[in-house]
């Protein structure tokens, strides 16, 4: 570890790490938290994206607030990808290793996920123990469904679903009455829906079909419910913090429940007391409480047995916040603890930036190479940490979080008179949609403002309200400047270098005031805005007609220009008149004008955005109306109809909730088929104990390789120069094409791809050559330092430029049956035209990485995380020019693949081989994730030229298609894909004359791959496309369509096989009964029909997958068993551990 460091207070600068103290090191400035503690061994903690968007990364900062008397703890979830390693000093960071593990025991949060199949792959899964772990620590009472929901937001999983990791975690809260249905208390039983009868719970209870290691494992799950009771009964190794053990109904064996019992906790139907088999572990009178502690006949004991969970290090407890300035060679990070001292150090490095969360200026180090040589964190300036409320408003300092912003406004909306909160509630509302937990703990309102985002959430409410923003210097004091001012550009605001935002004073709205915000995104949660807006109106009574009108107006939009605009012409307009549809109309026409987008503005979308400019407005004109009604004792009534009333109606999702059936109980005999185990590795996950390739250890000498890839998608290389990069300290070497030992050119299937580009690139990504170096760091300013010239060629980057350009691989199969033209000539009905299906990424959550160590003899292992080792052994071997049986490729689990880590991880196996072999060290090469994204492709986006026959009914006759995909720079695994697309593309219909011909595009794409799916749901999709455009021609519903043309039993698809045991019918019928789609599409239609702005949908759609592979030997598998003496078993098997049930080797 590195020296100490020495501040101005000759205190060590200092933080706790699950209980133990560590010295930080010394001119670390520009790392992350999240670094450090992969460095010192804690690799529970992962890196999913680096820009704290994925919460893989999740652990929680508690810091002390107050003296040492009156003080007391504060815990927040973070990133900590994003946070500066210095920003914990003086903190205590818990991550998931320091709450339980398996050796010592399981935290409650912990167990609980790994006993709802809460993981999957299980890369997410720490991070989710965290932010639930923080909430509960955080809170001081028991946390509501809503809660819990908006804890995780920050948090995303690709493989597992959000439903089990809910059930899991909302046994900490009290749920929804409606959850408590005899439905969901039976399917928490395993048991059939129609076993309770009249009323009455059945008798025998939650019987536990399977054990675990932290205590048995109930059948089902309902909305919370596991471990033998309903969701707010018995939880996490036996009780929820909410559950009937917490407030007197406790967990033990007892008679059937009655009828109609009532939990004494909750007041809902329960029956915890009759399990027979789901017994917890602990005593009866033992329950987990908020914290994670336990509590035994009403007295708080502590953590679980086995676990000693962390405390607050008592050296933190009012300890003074020293200022710190912290060297660097290049980076020197300062936290000054008095507005002086900021000012001074901002006057003397005008060009530093102030850092609270780092949100903004983490991602720009990052991933646009910006180098700030002076970063200084505000963080302990009392100034810039007030919240004061004035006789005319709120004073709020700059460093002030965003979370810390919303819990003060709502404690002012429940506590002062509602017409001057309106502004605040409109804040609040408008930081509920933005990012993640974890971002808004800890970024500060300052940072959000002064980066003068075009897009930002905030800026057009603080406009729209009136704000007044402080600025300062140690040279001129302070000065103000309403907030409707304060952006001037692009990214620029009204400040000079050396001032910094002082604080922000919003005020407090008048009686007949009203302020709105708007937002409009791709995602309703943590994404970005595509249009948003804040807007303000007073009204008043005119004394002359006793009308109401307009008496001020103010408006402000983001996403519309290169900076937040006012939309002034539209606010002049409209003081002196009335609130009616007249004066929208006229609005209406003003606002076009007034917030002009011009049609080749940044972004796209342009139709789009101009419509919500005046959506917006139209919703704040029906919500004004509502709301003036609503306060004006009846003096105003709006003319807007009722069907407008919907535009005004806020979002609301009530808490996610469902039913999973695992298994009907049975009669006492031991079963195995069918009945739900946890995943084995799941305590292993939960605990952040379970390792992936990047967890792996390295020897001293291991080195750190990143690529050096192409910025251009087609063009001849000019040079390619590493002179300069070798320079770099810790660089140990370059190495491209020339330096291969065997071939250059790898692939799956045909080996028509370079390791490294020689003469020309052909895709965005691809690999030019790779930099090894001591460290990533030094590795990744080294690689932008390689001079790379290019001489662009034409690019041809879709389907329709390669259509256009004749740009095919060489791929001949089609399918065809029947007649397909003389159907067509003969049918009543013909249509033709075009659909087009984007690609996807496959958004794994562990990114690419590998690890090559070297040994004698030109012998080499992989640590791959990879679907497929073979390949990359075959691959790596043919690179280095080695026999097979010199590479071993070892693959303990993976992170998510979907398909994604089937072939496309091959490349870069290759490229870290090479130096591995040259250097004869141990290399590890990790993407991340914009380079991942970038260079491993995607789903093949596919376009499709059909004409389709029908009879008058609506019965297909005849199908003559051409499907195209993108396939990239390279074959890959594309003929095999469009093989599934050609069988798949009948869906669940029989088309008697069908023709299907496939073409592979050669586009300058990074190469795509397997999906999940394999080209299944590309040919499917377009065949319900084609059952859509028949509906409408012939008038029928969609659904009946559908039906007409399914298959029956004895039917042959277009490529040849007979419908055996067909059952697409009964399937079919099943779920139209069950679902009851005819009654809920009347209600859909209902509700549409007096709505003329907010509609609803309901839809159903068959479909079908074949199990097979077109590649005949790969339908074939095989397994060796070992028996030995003591009675274990040992089966070996071909798979690799994805989290998808896996058996594995046990």
């Amino acid at each position: 570890m590195a020296p100490a460091l020495t501040v101005p207070s000759n205190t060590a600068a200092i933080t706790y790490v699950n209980g133990k103290r560590f010295v930080l090191p010394a001119e670390r400035g520009d790392a992350t938290l999240l670094q450090w503690l992969r460095e010192i061994g804690l690799t529970g903690t992962k890196l999913g994206c680096g820009e704290g968007g994925c919460g893989a990364c999740t652990v929680m900062l508690s810091h002390w607030e107050g003296d040492r008397e009156h003080g007391h703890v504060v815990h927040r979830s973070a990133n900590a990808c994003l946070c500066p390693l210095y920003a914990v000093e003086g903190m205590h960071v818990v991550t998931v290793e320091g709450i339980g593990n398996m050796r010592s025991g399981m935290h409650p949060v912990q167990s609980q996920l790994a006993n709802s199949h809460g993981s999957q792959c299980g890369f997410c899964t720490p991070g989710f123990v965290m932010s639930m772990y923080s909430l509960l620590r955080s809170s001081d009472e028991p946390p509501t469904e809503e809660d819990i929901e908006d804890a995780l937001g920050g948090n995303l999983c690709r493989c597992t679903g959000y439903r089990p990791i809910l059930d899991a975690f909302k046994t900490f809260a009290k749920t929804d009455p409606k959850a408590y249905t005899e439905e969901a208390i039976a399917a928490a039983k395993g048991l059939s829906p129609n076993t309770a009868t009249n009323g009455t719970l059945p008798a025998n209870g939650a019987a536990a079909n399977g054990s675990h290691a932290n205590g048995s494992h109930a059948n089902g799950t309902a909305n919370g419910a596991s471990k033998g009771c309903a969701a707010n009964g018995c939880g996490a190794n036996g009780c929820s913090p909410n559950g009937c053990g917490a407030n007197g109904c406790a967990t033990k064996e007892a008679s059937p429940a009655p009828a109609g019992k009532i939990c004494p906790s909750s007041g809902l139907p329960c029956d915890c007391g009759s399990s027979k088999a789901g017994k917890s572990p602990s005593t009866s009178s033992e329950v987990f409480v908020m914290g994670g502690g336990v509590k035994q006949d009403g007295k708080r004991l502590g953590p679980p047995p086995g676990t000693a969970e962390p405390i607050f290090p008592p050296e933190l407890k009012g300890r003074a916040v020293t200022e710190l300035c912290m060297p660097g060679p290049r980076l020197t990070w300062y936290r000054p603890t008095s507005l002086a001292r900021l000012l001074q150090l901002k006057a003397e490095h005008p060009n530093a930036k102030l850092v609270v969360g780092n949100t903004e200026v983490g991602i720009e180090m990052k991933f646009k190479a910006m180098q700030y040589p002076v970063v200084v964190s505000p963080v302990a300036v009392p100034e810039l940490n007030q919240l004061e409320t004035t006789e005319k408003g709120v004073e709020i300092g700059a460093a002030v979080t965003l979370t810390n912003l919303m819990k003060y406004f709502k404690h002012l909306i429940a506590t002062r008179p509602a017409h001057e909160t309106s502004s605040c509630c409109a804040v609040v509302n408008q930081l509920r949609w933005f990012a993640g937990n974890q971002i808004r703990n800890v970024s500060a309102l300052g940072g959000n403002i002064v980066t003068g985002s075009p897009i930002s959430d905030l800026n057009p409410v603080w406009m729209a309200s009136g704000a007044t923003f402080t600025v300062a210097s140690a040279e001129r004091g302070c000065r103000d400047v309403p907030a409707a001012n304060f952006f001037l550009g692009y990214r620029t605001v009204d400040m000079k270098p050396d001032e910094i935002l002082l604080k922000v004073t919003l005020p407090f709205t008048r009686k007949y005031e009203y302020v709105k915000e708007f937002k409009q995104a791709p995602r309703r949660e943590d994404d970005i805005a595509i249009v948003n807006a804040g807007m303000r109106i007073r009204m008043e009574q005119d004394n002359q007609t006793g009308g109401w009108v307009v008496a001020e107006a103010a408006m402000a939009y983001g996403g519309v220009a290169a900076k937040a605009v006012r939309a002034d012409q539209t606010c002049a307009m409209l003081v002196g008149k009335p609130l009616d549809q007249g004066t929208l109309g006229e609005c209406l026409r003003v606002v076009q004008k007034d917030v002009a987008i011009s049609d080749n503005a940044p972004g796209g979308r342009v139709e789009y955005r101009r419509a919500l400019v005046a959506s917006f407005l139209f919703k704040f004109f029906v919500h004004v109306a509502n709301m003036l009604e609503a306060d004006s004792q009846n003096t105003f009534r709006g003319d807007f109809p009722p069907e407008f009333q919907s535009a005004a109606q806020p979002y609301h999702r009530p808490p996610s909730h469902g039913v999973q059936y695992h298994a009907l109980e049975t009669s006492g005999a031991q079963e195995v088929v069918g009945v739900p185990h946890p995943h084995m590795a799941a305590d292993l996950q939960v605990s952040g104990e379970a390792g992936y390739t990047d967890d792996i250890k390295l020897s001293s000498d291991a080195l750190v390789a990143v690529l050096v890839t192409s910025s251009k998608p087609h063009a001849r290389l000019t040079r390619v120069d590493a002179s300069k990069a070798l320079e770099v300290p810790g660089v140990v070497a370059y190495f491209g094409a020339k330096d291969v030992p065997g071939s250059n050119f790898i692939g799956p299937v045909v080996q028509d791809e370079e390791v490294f580009a020689t003469e020309y690139v052909t895709a965005v990504g691809q690999p030019i050559g790779v930099i090894v170096a001591e460290d990533e760091g030094a590795a990744r300013r080294a690689v932008r330092l390689v001079d790379v010239g290019y001489e662009d060629l034409p690019a041809i980057m879709s389907c329709e430029e390669a259509y256009e350009a004749g740009s095919y691989y060489n791929y001949t199969p089609k399918i065809l049956s029947g007649d397909p033209e003389g159907a067509l000539a003969k049918a009543d009905h013909v249509i033709e035209g075009t659909f087009k299906l984007g690609g996807q990424e496959h958004f794994y959550l562990e990114p690419q990485n590998c690890c090559v160590i070297p040994h004698e003899n030109d012998e080499l292992t992989l640590y791959a995380s990879t679907q497929a080792p073979s390949k990359h052994q075959k691959a790596v071997a043919l690179t280095l020019g080695v026999p097979l049986h010199k590479i071993v490729s070892k693959t303990k689990r993976v992170g998510g693949g979907f398909g994604g880590k089937e072939t496309r991880s091959i490349y870069m196996h290759c490229c870290a081989a090479v130096p591995a072999h040259h250097l004869r060290r141990p290399v590890r090469l990790c993407l991340d994730r914009d380079e991942d994204m970038q260079s491993t492709g995607h789903r093949h986006a596919f376009m499709c030229h059909y004409k389709v026959g029908f009879s008058k009914d609506g019965r297909v006759s005849a199908l003559d298609a051409t499907l195209y995909s993108n396939v990239g720079n390279s074959m890959d695994l594309s003929a095999s894909v469009m093989d599934r697309a050609l069988m798949h593309s009948d869906c669940c219909y029989n088309i008697p004359n069908v023709r299907v011909v496939g073409k592979l595009c050669k586009t300058n794409q990074a190469s795509n791959t397997a999906f999940r799916g394999f080209g299944g749901p590309q040919g499917a999709m377009f065949a319900e496309m084609w059952v859509e455009q028949i509906a409408k021609v012939v008038g029928k519903p969609d659904h009946e369509v559908r039906q007409l043309n399914m298959y029956k039993e004895g039917d042959i698809t277009h490529f040849g096989q007979a419908m055996e045991h067909c059952r697409v019918g009964p399937c079919w019928e099943q779920a139209m009964r069950n679902s009851q789609y005819e009654t809920r599409r009347a209600q859909v239609d209902a509700y549409n029909s007096s709505n003329r702005w907010r509609k609803r949908g309901i839809a159903i759609t068959p479909t079908k997958f074949g199990i097979s592979f077109t590649t005949k030997f790969l339908n074939q598998a095989g397994a060796l068993v070992h028996v030995y003496l003591d009675g274990t078993v040992l089966v070996t098997h071909g798979g690799v551990e994805m989290g998808q049930g896996h058996l594995g080797v046990q």
